[in-house]
C-alpha cells in the first residue's frame, strides 16, 4: 500500500515536471517507475511522450507500444503514437504499421465524435486527424473511406482560416480519382463510375471557385477542361471555358485554346462559325506562338476555301506532319476534339494533295480511305477526289469502284445533290473514254449543284476543247472560271496558254501562262512538254533545254517521261549545234528506243556534224545492215553514208553509192543528182588546180547534165540554182585563147526558158554570164542568205575581171558596179559575218588593181580592217583572217608602199603559213625594194605551196636575170645556180606556166636559156623555133617591137642551129634577119661560115668587127686573134702554107691561150637592153659559154674544169686536153688533205658523155685507174665505159 501511494505521489510530480515542461526530470522518475512497474501504463505513456519530446524516437515508439500492450483501450495512448508518426514518419516510414495508424487513428476520431459539443471544441484536432487519416485510406486501398475522409475534412475546413485546408482537401480528391499518371489518359476518365465522375467535376468546381485571379492555379483549370474534352462535353467545356475566360482573364490560356478549338471544329465541319470572335480567339494564340499548329490550320482552312491548294498543303504538313506540329503541343491539348480536327484536316491535306498533283497522290488516296472508315457519315469529298486521285494515278477499276460506292451510299437519300457530285466522275470517265457529249452532261448536272468547284469547270472545258466546240463564249467561259476559283492551277494556265497560242495567237500572253503553269507544277511531264514545245517553237531552245535538264536531275519522272525528254533534249541540242550534249543523249535515247530507226540516224548526223565522220559513217552502216530487208527505210542512211564518204575524200565510193542510190530510190534520186554533181564540181575544181582544163570541163559538163535533170523535173530549189551557178562559175578559171577552148552545153530551158529540148553552146564569158542568172534565181528563193549574195558578188566581179582582159573597159565597169551594189546587199543581210567583209575588200581591191580609181582604196582598207576587227572580237581562228591581211598587202603593194606592205602579208604568213598568195606578195615587195635573192627564194616557195602561175613564170624570169645580168659574187652566183638546182626548176615551173597559160614567145626564150644552161640543145632548139613563130604570129600586139623581136628570135634559133652542126640552115636563118647588123649577129655569122669553111667570108666578117669596134683594145686583140684562127684554117685548106711559117703565128702567145682569151672576152661582153645581152652570150656556141661562166665561177674545182673540157673538145682539142690533166691533177691534189675531192664516180659519169673517139678519154681511164679505189667498182666501170682502150 505505501509503494503504490509512493508511486502515485512519483507519478504526479512527474505531471508536474511535465508541466514545467522539464522533460529530463520527469523522464529520470517516469523511468524508474517503468523499471519497478513495468506494466504502469500511465507511467509507459508519460515516458514515451517526455521521450518524443526529448526526440529519443526509439525509446518514445517502445514506450507507447508497451503502454498500448498494457493497456489497448488507453486513448492517449494511439494519440501518442499519433504524435510519433505525424513528427517522424517523413524518416522512419514503415516503422509503424499502417493498420496501427488506421486504428489510432478510428479511435481518436471515435472518441472525439462521441461528444458533438467536445467535437466542435476539438474541431482543429478532428482536422488534423482527418489530414493524416484519409492519406492512409487511400494508400491501403480503402478509396470509398478516403473519399469520405477528405469530404468530411473540406465539410469541415470552413472559414477563410482553414482555407488551405480545404483546398488541399479537393485536390487530394481529384488525385485520388484521377492519379497523375492517368490526368491525361482518356480512356481512363471515361472508364471512372458515374458517382467518382460526379464527384470529380463537383470537386472541380467546388476547388477552382475557391481562386480569385491573383491566387489561381492555372494546371487545375486546364485539366477542369481537359477532363471536360476528354469527356466529350463539349457544350459543357465550351460554357467552362467562357466562363474561366471571363472569371480568369487571361490566366487560364487553355480555356482560349478550347475555345478556339471547338470552333475551328465546328469551321472544319462546315458549320456557321462566328467570325469576329473566332479571329480574336486566332489573334490570342497567334500572340502565344505565330507558329502554333491550330493558327496554322486556320491560315490552311481560309486557304483551301480560296482554292490556294500548294499554301493549304505546306500549312497544314507544318500542322499535322512536322515537329512542330500536334507533338509540339502540351499534353492537355491531346484530346478527342484535337483528334477530330486532326482527322478532318487530313482530309483537307487529302484534297489539297490531289488538287496540287504530283507526287503525294497515292498518299492522298491513303489518307481518304483512313478518313472515310473513321468518319461515320459518308462524305461526298471523300468518294469524289478519292476517285479522281485513283483515276489520275491511272487506276481505273478502283476509281470506277469509288465512285460505284459512292453512288449507292448517297442511293437512299431524298435529296440527290450529293449522289449528282459523286456522279461527275462519271462525267471525267466519261471524258476519258472519248464520249464528250456525256461527260459535259454529266459535269453541268454537277455544276448546277456545286458551281465553285473548279474540276467540273475545267473538264467541262477539255469536254468541249477536245470535242473542238471552241467557242469563246461557252468553251473559255469555263476554262477562265476554273483559273478564277483555283489561280493556282497549273493544268488550267497550261491549256488557257494554248488557247492564248492558238487561237488568239498572243504569245506573251501563252507564254506568262504557260511559264506559270510550270512553275506552280514542274513535275507534271505533260506540263514539262507543253512548255518546251512552245518554246521549241518560239526558238527560244536555250529555256527550254534547262528546263528539261532540272526535269531529268529532279528524277521524279517516271521512265516513259524520262525517255522522250532526252530526246527532245537532244533534238534541241542538235537544233543549236551543241554536238557533244547532243550525241549524249542520243546514245542514252538509243538505248530507251532500240528500234527506232531515226534516234539512230540523228545520232549520225550529229556525229557527222561533230566531225567524227568515221563514227557517223559507222552509225549509218548499222542503220542499213539492222533495217537493210526494207530499202525504203534504209534510204536516208545509204545517202547520208554516201555523203559522208564524199566529205572524207572518198569521192569514189560515195560516187558509186549515189548512183545506186538514184535508181533504188525515188525519193532521194534528185538529191542524189545534186551530190553528183557536188563530185563533178569537186572532180572540175581539182583538175584546173592541177592544169588539166579538158578533164576540167568535161566534169563541169556532167554536172551541168545533172542539174538539168532536176530542173526539167520540177524540183527545184536553192540549193540547186547555187550549184548551178556554182557549175558555170567555173569557167572563169579557162583562160582566154588556151589551146583547149572553154565550150559548154547547156539545155535551152536553162538558157532563154523556151522548151524545145535543144541544147546551147556556151563559151567562158556566156557561163559566167549564166552563173549570175542562176545565183539571181536563188537569191528570189531565199533574198535573206548572205552567202547567196557573196557568191553573186564574186561572179558579176569574175564578169567584169572577163571583160577587162578583152579590153572592154566600160561592160567591165558596169559589172564592176554590179558586184559592189551586190556586196552592199549582202553586208546588209549580215554586217557582222567577217567574210563578207573580207570579200567587199577583195571586190573593191580588184576594182583598184583593174579599172585603176584609187579612190575605191581607201573603201577597201576600211572593209578588210573591218573584217579584221569582227574577226577578233569573234575570237574565230586566226587562220581565217589570213585572206584579209593578204588582200590588205596587196592593196598597199598596188599602191607602191613596199614596208606597209611587207608588214600585212607578214600576218598573212603567220596567220596561214600555207598561203601562197601571201608569199608570192612578199616576193614582189622583195624584189621592188632590191632584195632580188630573196624574192626569188619567196616565189620559189609561193610555187611549191600553190603553183600559182604568175610566181612560176616569174621566178623563170629571175633565174635568168641572176645568170645573165646580175651583179652577184660569183661564189654566191655558183650556190644560187648549183646548190639550189635553180635551173632545172625553173625549166619545171615554166613547163608548168606554158601547160597552164599555153605558149608566149617570152616563156619560150625563157625556156630557151634555161634548156641550154642545162645542156638540152634539142629543147633549146624546139623553144626557139616555137618562139619565132609565136613572134610572126603576134604582129599586132607588139606594134613596132615586132621586127626586132622576130629578128632576135632568129638568131636565137640560128645559133641553136649551129651549135647542133646544122650550119646551113643556121646560114639561112641568118640571112633572113631584116635588121642592121650587130657584134653578136656578126660574132655568130662568122662563126657558121667558119664551120661552113667559108673561110673568106668569114674573114671579111672580121673586117667588118674591126671597123665596128676600132677602140677597144681588149676586143681588137681578141678580133686580130680571130683574123689569125681564120686565116690558118683558109691557108691549111688550100694547102699553101704551112701553120707555123705564119708571122702573126710566132708573134703570138700559145695558140690555146689565145683562143681561151678570146672566149673569155667574148663571154664577157655586155649589152644594155636585155635582149642585146641574150644575143651576145648566144652568140659563142652554148657548151663552151656555160662552161666559161662555170669556169670563172670556180676555177677551183676538178669536176667543172672536166665540164669544160668536154665543152670544148668538138671545138678545140688542144684545149679541152689542157683542161682535162689540170682537172687531173687538181683532183690528185685535193685527194691528199688540202679540201674535198671529187668523187671518181663523178668524172667517169662526165667522161661517159664524151664521145668514144675523144682524145679526153684515155687520161679520164688514167685518172680511174690510178686512183686508190680504182681496182673495185670504178675499174669495171672503166673497162666498160673504154673497152678499146684496155688491153
Amino acid at each position: 500500500m505505501v509503494e503504490a501511494g509512493n508511486t502515485r505521489v512519483r507519478l504526479k510530480r512527474a505531471k508536474e515536471l511535465i508541466d514545467e515542461q522539464k522533460w529530463d526530470k520527469a523522464q529520470d522518475i517516469l523511468q524508474r517507475i517503468c523499471e519497478e512497474d513495468g506494466g504502469n501504463a500511465p507511467a509507459l505513456l508519460l515516458s514515451g511522450k517526455c521521450a518524443l519530446e526529448l526526440q529519443q524516437r526509439d525509446k518514445s515508439l517502445q514506450q507507447f507500444r508497451r503502454a498500448l500492450a498494457t493497456q489497448s483501450e488507453l486513448l492517449a495512448a494511439w494519440q501518442g503514437l499519433l504524435a510519433w508518426h505525424k513528427r517522424f514518419a517523413p524518416t522512419v516510414a514503415g516503422e509503424v504499421e499502417d493498420h496501427q495508424l488506421l486504428e489510432g487513428y478510428r479511435r481518436c476520431l471515435e472518441a472525439l465524435e462521441k461528444d458533438e459539443q467536445q467535437a466542435a471544441m476539438m474541431k482543429p484536432k478532428v482536422m488534423e486527424y482527418l489530414q493524416g487519416y484519409a492519406p492512409l485510406l487511400a494508400a491501403t486501398g480503402k478509396m470509398e473511406e478516403a473519399l469520405t475522409t477528405w469530404g468530411r475534412l473540406a465539410e469541415l475546413a470552413t472559414g477563410y482560416g482553414n482555407k488551405e485546408t480545404r483546398l488541399h482537401a479537393y485536390r487530394a480528391i481529384i488525385r485520388a480519382i484521377v492519379p497523375l499518371p492517368n490526368k491525361h489518359q482518356t480512356d481512363f476518365l471515361t472508364a471512372l463510375p458515374p458517382d467518382r465522375l460526379q464527384l470529380l467535376l463537383t470537386t472541380f468546381d467546388a476547388l477552382l471557385s475557391e481562386y480569385d485571379v491573383a491566387t489561381l492555379e492555372d494546371g487545375y483549370a486546364q485539366e477542369h477542361l481537359s477532363v471536360m474534352l476528354r469527356l466529350q462535353r463539349l457544350v459543357d467545356a465550351e460554357t467552362l471555358a467562357h466562363k474561366y475566360r471571363e472569371q480568369y482573364k487571361e490566366m487560364v490560356p487553355f480555356a482560349v485554346a478550347v475555345l478556339y478549338m471547338l470552333q475551328l471544329e465546328r469551321d472544319l465541319r462546315g458549320q456557321p462559325v462566328k467570325e469576329p470572335e473566332m479571329n480574336a480567339l486566332q489573334e490570342t494564340v497567334a500572340s502565344w506562338d505565330a507558329q502554333h499548329p491550330l493558327v496554322r490550320i486556320k491560315k490552311a482552312l481560309t486557304a483551301y476555301r480560296q482554292h490556294g491548294f500548294a499554301k493549304c498543303c505546306e500549312l497544314l504538313e507544318k500542322a499535322l506532319l512536322s515537329a512542330k506540329g500536334w507533338s509540339s503541343l502540351p499534353t492537355a491539348y491531346h484530346v478527342p476534339l484535337l483528334q477530330h480536327i486532326d482527322l478532318l484536316c487530313r482530309k483537307y491535306l487529302a484534297i489539297a494533295w490531289i488538287c496540287v498533283g504530283g507526287e503525294r497522290l497515292a498518299d492522298a488516296v491513303t489518307m481518304m480511305a483512313d478518313y472515310a472508315s473513321r468518319m461515320p457519315q459518308p462524305d461526298w469529298e471523300v468518294y469524289f477526289y478519292s476517285g479522281f486521285a485513283q483515276f489520275i494515278l491511272g487506276r481505273t477499276a478502283a476509281a470506277e469502284a469509288t465512285q460505284r460506292d459512292g453512288s449507292q451510299a448517297f442511293a437512299g437519300q431524298t435529296d440527290r445533290s450529293e449522289q449528282m457530285l459523286v456522279d461527275s466522275l462519271k462525267g471525267i470517265f466519261c471524258f476519258d473514254r472519248g464520249d464528250f457529249q456525256a461527260a459535259a452532261d454529266l459535269l453541268e448536272s454537277a455544276l448546277l449543284v456545286r458551281e465553285d468547284n473548279y474540276l467540273f469547270h475545267y473538264y467541262l472545258f477539255r469536254c468541249l476543247w477536245d470535242a473542238g466546240q471552241r467557242d469563246p463564249r461557252r468553251c473559255l467561259k469555263h476554262l477562265k472560271r476554273a483559273l478564277q476559283l483555283y489561280p493556282d492551277f497549273a493544268v488550267a494556265h497550261m491549256y488557257l496558254g494554248l488557247w492564248t497560242w492558238l487561237q488568239d495567237r498572243d504569245i506573251e500572253a501563252a507564254r506568262s501562262h504557260l511559264v506559270k503553269s510550270h512553275a506552280l507544277l514542274p513535275n507534271d511531264p505533260v506540263i514539262v512538254r507543253t512548255l518546251t514545245d512552245y518554246l521549241t517553237v518560239a526558238y527560244k531552245d536555250v529555256e527550254a533545254v534547262q528546263i528539261l535538264q532540272q526535269a531529268l536531275s529532279s528524277r521524279v519522272f517516271s521512265y516513259e517521261a524520262a525517255r522522250w525528254m532526252r530526246l527532245r533534249l537532244a533534238l534541241l541540242c542538235y537544233r543549236n549545234k551543241l554536238w557533244m550534249e547532243c550525241i549524249s543523249y542520243l546514245r542514252q535515247s538509243i538505248v530507251d528506243f532500240p528500234q527506232e530507226r531515226l534516234v539512230q540516224e540523228l545520232l549520225g548526223d550529229a556525229l557527222a556534224f561533230r566531225g567524227n565522220y568515221g563514227s557517223a559513217e559507222g552509225t549509218f552502216a548499222k542503220v542499213v545492215e539492222k533495217f537493210g530487208s526494207a530499202p525504203e527505210l534504209t534510204a536516208y542512211s545509204s545517202y547520208r553514208r554516201a555523203t559522208i564518204k564524199q566529205t572524207m575524200k572518198m569521192d569514189e565510193e560515195a560516187e558509186l553509192e549515189l548512183v545506186l542510190l538514184r535508181e533504188q530510190s525515188p525519193w532521194f534520186r534528185y538529191m542524189c543528182l545534186q551530190n553528183l554533181a557536188l563530185l563533178s564540181i569537186g572532180k572540175a575544181q581539182l583538175a584546173f588546180e592541177e592544169y588539166r582544163p579538158r578533164e576540167a570541163l568535161q566534169a563541169i559538163q556532167t554536172a551541168l547534165d545533172l542539174l538539168t535533170e532536176i530542173v526539167l523535173s520540177g524540183n527545184v530549189s536553192v540549193m540547186v540554182w547555187t550549184i548551178l551557178g556554182d557549175a558555170c562559175l567555173l569557167a572563169r578559171h579557162c583562160r582566154p585563147g588556151s589551146a583547149v577552148p572553154c565550150v559548154l552545153l547547156i539545155d535551152q530551158f536553162l538558157w532563154d526558158g523556151s522548151p524545145s529540148g535543144q541544147r546551147v553552146e556556151l563559151n567562158a564569158r556566156q557561163a559566167i554570164y549564166l552563173a549570175t542568172l542562176f545565183y539571181s534565181a536563188a537569191i528570189g528563193l531565199k533574198r535573206a542568205s548572205a552567202r547567196l549574195w557573196e557568191r553573186l558578188t564574186m561572179a558579176y566581179l569574175a564578169l567584169a575581171e572577163r571583160l577587162a582582159l578583152s579590153a572592154e573597159k566600160d561592160a567591165a565597169h558596169q559589172w564592176w558596179n554590179k558586184s559592189l551594189l551586190a556586196a552592199k546587199e549582202m553586208l546588209q543581210r549580215n554586217p557582222l559575218d567577217p567574210s563578207l567583209w573580207t570579200t567587199l575588200g577583195m571586190v573593191l581591191t580588184s576594182s583598184v588593181g583593174k579599172s585603176g580609181d584609187s579612190s575605191l582604196m581607201a573603201d577597201a582598207a576600211r572593209s578588210l580592217t573591218k573584217s579584221l576587227q569582227l574577226y577578233n572580237r569573234a575570237r574565230i581562228n586566226p587562220t581565217c583572217t589570213a585572206a584579209s591581211w593578204t588582200c590588205l598587202g596587196y592593196l598597199l603593194l598596188n599602191a607602191k608602199r613596199y614596208i606597209p606592205a611587207h608588214k600585212m602579208l607578214k600576218l598573212a604568213q603567220n596567220a596561214d603559213p600555207g598561203q601562197a598568195a601571201a608569199w608570192l606578195g612578199q616576193a614582189w615587195c622583195a624584189e621592188r625594194t632590191g632584195h632580188t635573192l630573196e624574192a626569188m627564194d619567196l616565189c620559189r616557195h609561193a610555187c611549191a605551196l600553190g603553183r600559182p602561175h604568175e610566181a612560176m613564170h616569174r621566178y623563170a624570169e629571175w633565174v635568168v636575170w641572176v645568170l645573165l645580168k646580175s651583179q652577184l659574187d660569183q661564189n654566191l652566183l655558183w650556190e644560187v645556180i648549183g646548190r639550189l638546182d635553180a635551173v632545172p626548176t625553173a625549166l619545171d615551173y615554166l613547163g608548168q606556166y606554158k601547160h597552164i597559160m599555153g605558149e608566149s614567145s617570152k616563156s619560150c626564150m625563157l625556156t630557151c636559156i634555161l634548156a641550154e644552161w642545162a645542156g638540152l640543145l634539142r629543147t633549146g632548139l624546139d623553144q626557139a623555133q616555137n618562139a619565132l613563130q609565136l613572134c610572126a604570129e603576134t604582129g599586132v600586139a607588139f606594134g613596132k617591137h615586132q621586127q626586132k623581136l622576130v629578128d632576135e628570135s632568129r638568131l636565137n634559133l640560128a645559133r641553136f642551129l649551129s651549135e647542133i652542126n646544122r650550119h646551113s640552115e643556121a646560114l639561112d636563118m641568118l640571112s633572113s634577119v631584116e635588121s642592121e647588123p650587130s657584134r653578136c649577129s656578126i660574132l655568130l655569122l662568122l662563126l657558121v661560115h667558119f664551120r661552113l669553111g667559108n673561110y673568106e667570108d668569114a674573114d671579111g666578117l672580121i673586117e667588118v668587127l674591126t671597123e665596128m669596134d676600132a677602140g677597144d683594145a681588149q676586143f681588137s686583140g681578141c678580133v686580130q686573134m680571130l683574123r689569125c684562127v681564120v686565116k690558118l684554117y683558109w691557108l691549111m685548106q688550100s694547102g699553101g702554107v704551112d701553120a707555123g711559117s705564119m708571122p702573126e703565128m710566132n708573134e703570138a702567145t700559145p695558140f690555146a691561150m689565145r683562143q681561151r682569151d678570146c672566149y673569155r672576152s667574148l663571154i664577157g661582153e655586155k649589152a644594155q637592153s636585155t635582149v642585146e645581152g641574150l644575143a651576145l652570150l648566144l652568140a659563142v656556141p652554148s657548151g663552151i659559154s656555160v662552161a666559161s661562166r662555170m669556169l670563172h665561177m670556180r676555177p677551183e674545182r676538178p669536176d667543172v674544169r672536166l665540164y669544160v673540157a668536154e665543152a670544148l673538145q668538138s671545138f678545140d682539142m688542144e684545149l679541152a686536153q689542157h683542161f682535162a690533166f689540170t682537172a687531173i691533177m687538181l683532183n690528185e691534189w685535193m685527194c691528199g688533205d688540202h679540201g674535198a675531192a671529187v668523187q671518181p664516180r663523178h668524172l667517169a659519169t662526165g667522161a661517159n658523155r664524151i664521145p668514144y673517139h675523144s682524145q679526153l678519154q684515155p687520161n679520164i681511164l688514167h685518172f680511174l685507174l690510178k686512183d686508190g679505189q680504182g681496182t673495185g667498182q670504178l675499174q669495171q666501170q672503166a673497162v666498160r665505159l673504154f673497152p678499146w682502150l684496155i688491153g
